[in-house]
């Protein structure tokens, strides 16, 4: 789960790439051809986020697995605020928090 998140963030870090982010959320407000490609760009990063979740309950290194909806706003959400809207880099403390935050986590070092 964390190398997955940490390669959205090294992805999202680059000002072209949060450009890109940014503008496709203003866009898809007001055009339907850009919300079109806003939600293909949404679906591709909830399967992602998907398989990363199941294999890390699956690895037990969560105990838990919520709608995935919910897991991307949770999950993603710092990561883009950090690196779109503030132009920040993301910390491991910053991917570690919203993991914490779904129940159990087991980091690698203390998996049962």
């Amino acid at each position: 789960m964390h190398s997955q998140l940490r390669k959205l963030a090294g992805e999202l870090a680059t000002p072209q790439v949060a450009g890109v982010t940014l503008t496709l959320m203003q866009g898809a407000l007001w055009d339907p051809h850009v919300a079109m490609q806003r939600g293909y760009c949404l679906e591709a990063l909830n399967e992602r986020l998907e398989v990363a979740l199941a294999l890390a309950v699956a690895s037990r290194e969560i105990d838990m697995f919520a709608d995935p909806l919910d897991l991307s706003a949770i999950l993603v959400g710092p990561i883009i605020y950090r690196t779109a809207m503030q132009a920040g880099t993301v910390s491991h403390h910053l991917i570690d928090q919203p993991i914490d935050s779904l129940g159990r986590w087991q980091g690698p070092a203390t998996r049962r």
